[in-house]
């Protein structure tokens, strides 16, 4: 089991943001769920692994989000 959240703000702020990781039994049915959700105070959004992905097709996935992220992280560093 992996079960890792992270607050993405600080503790005086007057929102909240999260990013969880998880990879344990499902509550619902049989087997193991793997997601990974990213929340604010108004949404969530949740990448999980489908019935009809694979574990590599859902790491190929996480791979093009980290690598779009850490692109957009450089363009916005970019601007003066």
């Amino acid at each position: 089991m992996y079960n890792q959240r992270v607050w993405l703000n600080g503790k005086n702020a007057p929102s909240t943001g999260a990013l969880v990781a998880y990879h344990g039994k499902s509550p619902y049915g049989k087997g193991t769920t793997e997601f990974l959700e990213l929340s604010d105070c108004h949404s969530s959004v949740r990448l999980h692994r489908a019935k009809n992905d694979s574990r590599k097709m859902f790491i190929q996935k996480l791979k093009l989000l980290v690598r779009t992220i850490n692109k957009f992280i450089k363009h916005l560093e970019s601007l003066k």
